[in-house]
């Protein structure tokens, strides 16, 4: 399996908003949708749910149209912190790490221009997700050649359920109501030049 660095990107969604995101690929419509299936590639209810994207059924409210939400964020992928705790007094206060802080503002900044004003989905949605990891400087030139075209894929830290939950809960209100309306959800983890995670959510039916 070969996965290509693409130099020039521009991610677009089916409502006709394009978000120019330089340097970046959009996994959804790629080659790994096709080589490994999307959310909405296989069978039963996500054959139903790729139709619907497709033929643009109506979801029930006039005027609307089902249809998948794809962005990418740049740089490292970054996992969901453990809430870490602070004395103030007598009183103990939690916070969020700040380098998950920053990072699931930078997943709400991409997630908002691909929804470009759009309604929250508020139906199933199934989420793919796609980790680009940093091919590690050290390696040889024949290992570094494996990693960018698959034969070596990341086994390191961030933990692929990690970042998951990161991105999922910054899009809590974005993309979607509640991320309780997931379904279905996939993440992938492979090198690449340039670290990045891409995201597709494909709602699956009608509320």
């Amino acid at each position: 399996m070969r996965h290509v660095e693409n130099p020039q990107l521009r991610t677009s969604n089916p409502g006709g908003v394009q978000v120019d995101l330089p340097g970046l690929l959009c996994a959804a419509g790629g080659q790994h949708e096709a080589e490994q299936g999307t959310c909405a590639g296989d069978v039963g209810s996500h054959q139903q749910g790729d139709r619907l994207a497709r033929t643009g059924e109506d979801s029930g409210r006039t005027g609307e149209k089902f249809a998948s939400v794809r962005f990418s964020v740049p740089g490292a992928p970054v996992g969901k912190g453990r809430p870490k705790f602070a004395r103030r007094g007598k009183f103990v206060t939690t916070y969020t790490p700040e380098k998950t802080v920053s990072f699931e503002n930078l997943v709400k900044l991409y997630a908002s221009q691909a929804m470009a004003g759009k309604k929250l989905l508020d139906s199933m949605v199934c989420v793919d997700i796609h980790l680009w990891i940093s091919v590690p400087a050290s390696w040889s030139k024949k290992k570094q050649h494996q990693a960018i075209t698959g034969e070596i894929r990341p086994m390191t830290k961030p933990d692929a359920d990690n970042v998951a939950k990161a991105i999922c809960d910054a899009m809590n209100e974005i993309v979607y109501t509640d991320d309780k309306q997931i379904v279905d959800l996939r993440v992938s983890k492979f090198y690449a030049e340039q670290p990045r995670s891409e995201v597709t959510v494909s709602p699956l039916g009608a509320a």
